[in-house]
């Protein structure tokens, strides 16, 4: 039976010390390279965040023009519904308007970027500041902080969303709040997270 000599292990750890040293988003970014399902995710919003920006670009019509005698034309795809023939300028069909239901969707995804990527960097800027205040002062304050994000993570999420749909029903603030409160179980977790990062750093 072969037996390592000593100077084996000191060995590799030197060459261990020697590696090229890594910060924190080095590592994350590689970790996330390496998962599949979040490449393809950033790719498939990539793509229809460029959309967003340049849906002034794609859009074949004006999304608010309505055309007189177009209502509810079917996709050309689609050809005839019930005895109605497709009209190749509106790809997608009109709605009850007749307004261009492709170019509708085009400049759908503004609002769809807005109300997702806003109470994200919301819920990060909440959950973190609680976070890492709660991690690193502890005590009192810690469980001060704590209780009050339990109870504020206690409400069940229909509740929320129906208060905010009847109050905010005819405001457009309605739509980023709603997805905003939604989302309140990452603000959760990302506070959690910002958290145990700094407790190493209370003193």
């Amino acid at each position: 039976m072969a037996v390592a000599s000593p100077a084996q292990p000191i060995a590799e750890a030197q060459e261990i010390l020697q590696a090229p040293r890594r910060n924190y988003w080095q590592d994350a970014w590689d970790r996330l390279i390496r998962n599949k399902a979040s490449v393809v995710g950033m790719v498939i919003i990539a793509f229809f965040f460029l959309i967003a920006i340049f849906a002034n670009v794609l859009a074949p019509e004006d999304p608010i023009q309505q055309n007189a005698g177009k209502r509810f034309l079917p996709p050309t795809f689609v050809g005839t519904w019930l005895n109605i023939n497709a009209d190749p300028r509106f790809i997608f069909g009109t709605d009850y308007l007749g307004r261009d239901v492709l170019s509708r969707v085009i400049y759908g995804a503004r609002v769809s970027m807005f109300v997702g990527f806003l109470p994200a960097i919301i819920i990060l800027l909440i959950g973190g500041t609680i976070g890492m205040v709660a991690g690193y002062i502890g005590g009192r304050v810690d469980n001060l902080l704590m209780r009050f994000t339990d109870i504020f993570y206690a409400f069940p999420d229909l509740l929320f969303f129906i208060i905010l749909i009847i109050t905010f029903k005819d405001q457009p603030i309605g739509e980023w709040l709603s997805g905003l409160f939604l989302r309140r179980q990452h603000w959760r977790q990302s506070e959690s997270n910002c958290e145990n990062q700094g407790h190493p750093f209370h003193g």
